[in-house]
């Protein structure tokens, strides 16, 4: 038992000896690093002093003095100018209006490698970097483009918001305006977030999802819990696919078209307003079911979806179908299962063939014996003969039904 102890002890040794080798070529560790990719939480990004451009890429030598690139992550801001405003600061056409706008700050998620040059090449500015996260400057079309590839668009804010909110709260600064924004990166992610009520949506994204950017919980009164959280864990949840809160919004917003005076856009009848669905989502706002199946995208993504009708029609849009209300209603069915109850992927049936064995009879009718030459059995011949000809008859007649004898008598003389 000692002469174990003893290998063991040896053996502990000399790794100690090993790791401390290693270490010393090594040098020194980068813990930020380390930890960023263990399995703990992902460090926060701090930034002390004056943001400064990235530097360039450094080349070292390997032990093996093979040279190796390594290059430099830009690393993301923290905002250095809180914008949180008061209910007294902006008024109901200031909030109405963070959804508006031609230019936004947003935040996505690289999931390949060469992510980063497709940014280049749609002319898309990075703002900054965090890991797989990037923060970008875009303009509709390139939002819209980036939540249609699935780059999960977030931290959504319109530049004229932020530079509203900014002359509202910032009183002893001048004012700024979108273009200042847009020609200084460094001012521009010097800004927070403007999210009024704290809940994890800014207003420009609460204006496209038609929640109360003033209300933390707009689906019910009270404050947010564990079965009912509040818009911006939603709205993650809806993301990842859960419809277990249903959507964020109260049931149900007043849309438009289908209400005259609407202020919330659903063009497709499909109960997702089209802002979301542009923007965030991803899904089409322009289809009631972008996976072109028989359920509506409000279906599968919030688990319902709006039908003020009755008697077996919804009477928004046209599905749920009328011919389908025996078994399918304003609730997404419970035999829908995934991934057919994602927006992204059609529910169609599963066809399924199945022999049952007794079901089979083969039955032996001819035999064939080669002896002697003999066969033996039964024969059977199949023909079929078509005939094809043409007759031409032409016939005239002519029929007197009435008709005069005439007699003329001639004397002659002898």
């Amino acid at each position: 038992m000692t002469i174990k102890n003893n290998v063991f002890i040896q053996k502990a040794c000399v790794t100690l000896v090993v790791l401390s080798m290693l270490l010393s070529n090594l040098g020194p560790l980068n813990i930020q690093a380390v930890q960023a990719k263990g399995k703990g939480p992902t460090p926060t990004p701090t930034l002390t002093g004056t943001p400064t451009a990235a530097p360039a890429a450094t080349v070292t030598a390997a032990p093996s003095d093979t040279p190796t690139v390594i290059p430099t992550v830009a690393p993301a801001f923290t905002p250095t100018v809180s914008l949180t405003p008061t209910a007294t600061q902006l008024t109901p056409p200031d909030l109405a209006a963070a959804g508006t706008g031609t230019l936004f700050r947003a935040r996505i998620t690289l999931k390949n490698s060469h992510d980063l040059q497709r940014l280049k090449d749609w002319n898309i500015s990075v703002l900054a970097q965090d890991g797989d996260f990037v923060y970008v400057e875009v303009d509709n079309n390139n939002l819209e483009r980036l939540a249609r590839l699935g780059f999960g668009p977030g931290q959504i804010d319109s530049l004229e918001y932020l530079a509203t909110v900014y002359n509202a709260t910032q009183f002893t600064s001048a004012p700024i305006s979108k273009a200042s924004l847009s020609a200084s990166p460094k001012l521009l992610m010097s800004l927070s977030s403007v999210d009024s009520d704290q809940d994890g949506l800014t207003d420009t994204e609460e204006v496209w999802w038609c929640t109360d950017p003033l209300n933390p919980n707009s689906d019910h009164a009270g404050l947010a819990t564990a079965t009912d959280p509040n818009d911006g864990a939603e709205v993650a949840a809806i993301q990842k696919g859960i419809t277990t809160y249903g959507p964020p919004f109260a049931m149900w917003p007043n849309f438009k078209p289908y209400h005259a005076d609407g202020n919330c856009p659903d063009g497709d009848f499909d109960g997702v307003p089209d802002n979301a669905e542009m923007y965030m989502l991803g899904t089409s706002p322009q289809r009631e079911s972008s996976d072109l199946d028989k359920f509506d995208d409000g279906q599968e993504l919030f688990g319902v979806t709006f039908c003020p009708g009755s008697s077996g029609t919804c009477g928004y849009g046209i599905l749920p179908r009328a011919e389908d209300a025996a078994f399918v209603s304003a609730n997404l069915p419970a035999w829908v299962k995934a991934p057919g109850n994602s927006p992204f992927v059609a529910a169609f049936p599963k066809p399924e063939v199945e022999v049952v064995p007794s079901s089979l009879k083969l039955t032996q009718v001819t035999v064939i014996t080669n002896t002697k030459g003999t066969t033996t059995g039964t024969e059977k011949t199949y023909g079929t003969s078509t005939t094809k000809a043409t007759s031409t008859s032409l016939a005239n007649s002519i029929t007197w039904n009435d008709w005069v004898e005439v007699s003329k008598t001639t004397p002659t003389s002898t």
